[in-house]
């Protein structure tokens, strides 16, 4: 079956060696998944900004739309119990009570859990910032749009609850150490069933499937001190019903060095959504788990020793292999940030279960340059070696660790944000790629035709291929646009006036083989350069002179090009549109490889014979129908 593809023309008009950075035309959102957005940009790239948790959820009417956490009113009765605030938009929805009895009802996919706490206090909620209450404890906020809060609940204790993307977390605040040790729930679900497996609080629907369950307990000081000296109890009253109790150790709360207010964390996961992927952990606490803390902490400081940070981004199947650059893109806190630097993860890992002591290993170098800001405390780091690897197939993605060069030095540290922090401070991976394997370019000149072996190339690379094909009509284009496009596609065809050592781009800039010294050029199967002594002085593997190659040709094999064709000495350019459609039908549609095709060409209509113009560097037994 033949597939036809979308054939993409973009016109250039950057010109110079320091063009400006490409400009965003729009955004894609037939692309949009749950945690990426994807734009085209000026220059025909793609670029796809994954978040490391969900920014977009699936509404009902079958588009994605962006969660907003934010509580908000509403007027809902559900089994005699009325509800006054709820999340204004996600694909699960929590509401809370703000009457007699308090309580929170959260519902996904037909199913919900209601949890009520049992002989509280009667106290009026407080949505949004207002409530004055404690704002941030060790790292974990507690005031913001997606907050509501019940001061008061119980006698020094304050509830605070926030709607997240993939969770409703639950803040219970012990201002004083004269407070009660234990809490308990009235807890009621329709759908799914109470399941007490070894501590772990699980919901059950009639299939087997865990629908919500409680996270793993902890608490932790204004000062920083953890514990997880928690533990839940369970009463049950049916299947469908039960009392819960939270109890926290006497021991930990009865310390002398303990900070109070002290914060204490059993927040309810949707199962299935849980998508947040960084966090950090600390050496001197070697069995804790920071998932869901604001913050992501490398080097080393007095509060935490030696910190680092674990983070992954699910990169959606629309990226291509093609990649033409990746970036993490993460905010900065507070700190140095001394010499912050990637390394590549040897193993899975989650985030809520994550610590010093069992985290996987780490490739033994760096595989970015130090950190870089680039304004506004936005720290890039250059991945785009690793990132390519992995939607090669060439390495599994486990994420990055991220961490400080020197360790030791208890001034050397940074704090970034996490997912967890406020809109627009949360990490992000920028890709720009390649949406289509092969690029056609053609430089525009007055009373000179080149473009015309766009209507004739064009077709067989659609028909014959399997995917898009950019097609570029430039006046002027930058060298770095120029790269992008060698470095990312499969197939490259260039019409242009040309040198014997360069492609010509316009306004009398040519990318020349120095252009490409140490540039990795693997990714490019196939090379056609339609320019005049683009090849002048045949073709060597090995031959340089002053450790460049002679031409063009053996520049692009060197740096990984798998077959290079140009020609040496004068063209025309009638005789190239010619070649580049007798070519382009007898490989992609004819099945011939390359070398045979520019070889045994009919050239006697054409003003010079190109077939023994031709080039050849690299594998000429390529063919272009894969």
């Amino acid at each position: 079956m033949i597939m036809l593809f979308q054939l993409l023309l973009i016109p250039m008009s950057v010109s110079g060696e320091n063009a400006a950075e490409p400009g965003i035309v729009r955004e894609l959102c037939e692309l949009r998944n749950t945690n990426s957005e994807t734009y085209l940009r000026t220059d025909g790239l793609y670029e796809c900004v994954v978040f490391s948790e969900d920014k977009y959820f699936l509404a009902p009417d079958g588009f994605y739309s962006e969660i907003d956490n934010s509580i908000i009113k509403t007027s809902f009765l559900s089994n005699g119990q009325s509800y006054t605030y709820r999340n204004a938009a996600n694909s699960y929805r929590v509401c809370f009570s703000d009457s007699v009895t308090p309580a929170v009802l959260i519902s996904n996919e037909n199913k919900s859990v209601k949890f009520a706490p049992v002989n509280s206090n009667r106290v009026r909620a407080i949505a949004g910032s207002s409530a004055k209450t404690t704002t941030e404890i060790s790292g974990y906020s507690l005031k913001g749009d997606n907050f509501i809060t019940y001061p008061g609940l119980f006698s020094g204790v304050d509830f605070i609850y926030s709607a997240n993307n993939d969770c409703v977390k639950e803040f219970i605040v012990l201002n004083d150490n004269e407070v009660l040790r234990s809490y308990s729930f009235a807890v009621t679900s329709e759908g799914c069933s109470i399941s007490n497996n070894n501590g772990e609080i699980e919901f059950i629907d009639s299939v087997g499937n865990c629908v919500f369950e409680l996270g793993k307990l902890f608490a932790v000081d204004s000062a920083g001190a953890y514990t997880e000296e928690l533990e839940y109890s369970v009463v049950e009253y049916s299947a469908t019903q039960a009392i819960i109790t939270i109890s926290i150790s006497e021991e930990y709360l009865n310390d002398s060095e303990r900070v109070f207010p002290v914060l204490i964390d059993p927040s309810i996961m949707i199962t299935g959504k849980s998508r947040t992927k960084d966090t950090y952990i600390s050496k001197k606490y070697p069995n804790t788990n920071y998932y869901m803390n604001n913050y992501l902490r490398t080097g080393c400081d007095d509060a935490y020793g030696t910190r680092r940070v674990f983070i992954n981004f699910d990169i959606p199947t629309s990226v291509s292999k093609n990649i033409s650059s990746a970036n993490i893109r993460i905010k900065k806190h507070s700190g140095l940030t001394s010499l912050v630097y990637a390394y590549r993860v040897l193993g899975s890992w989650t985030s809520s279960t994550v610590t010093w002591n069992n985290a996987p290993s780490y490739s033994s170098t760096n595989v970015s340059r130090p950190a870089t800001n680039k304004g506004n405390n936005w720290y890039w780091l250059d991945v785009t070696r690793t990132v390519s690897d992995w939607q090669k197939g060439k390495a599994a993605n486990y994420g990055f660790m991220l961490k400080e060069a020197i360790e030791k030095d208890t001034s050397r540290w940074t704090t970034f944000y996490s997912s967890e922090a406020d809109s627009p401070n949360k990490p992000e991976l920028r890709i720009v790629y390649v949406p289509y394997d092969s690029v056609l370019m053609a430089y525009s000149e007055s009373g000179v035709d080149r473009n015309e072996y766009f209507q004739n190339v064009s077709p067989y690379i659609s028909q014959n291929r399997k995917g898009n094909v950019l097609r570029s009509n430039y006046t002027s284009c930058s060298k770095a646009t120029a790269i992008s496009y060698l470095q990312s596609t499969l197939v490259f065809f260039t019409h242009t006036h040309g040198t014997q050592n360069g492609i010509y781009l316009g306004n009398d800039v040519s990318l020349t083989s120095s252009d490409l010294n140490g540039k990795d050029l693997s990714n490019l199967r196939f090379a056609l350069l339609l320019t005049c002594n683009g090849g002048t002085g045949g073709y060597s593997a090995t031959r340089v002179t002053n450790g460049t190659p002679v031409n063009i040709v053996e520049q692009l094999v060197i740096c990984g090009a798998e077959s290079v064709i140009a020609f040496q000495g004068k063209t025309y350019v009638s005789d190239c549109n010619k070649f580049a459609d007798r070519f382009a039908q007898a490989t992609m549609q004819g099945g011939s490889n390359v070398s045979y095709a520019a070889r045994y060409m009919d050239c006697t209509d054409m003003l010079l014979d190109m077939s023994q113009l031709a080039v050849i560097g690299g594998n000429g037994t390529l063919t272009l129908n894969w």
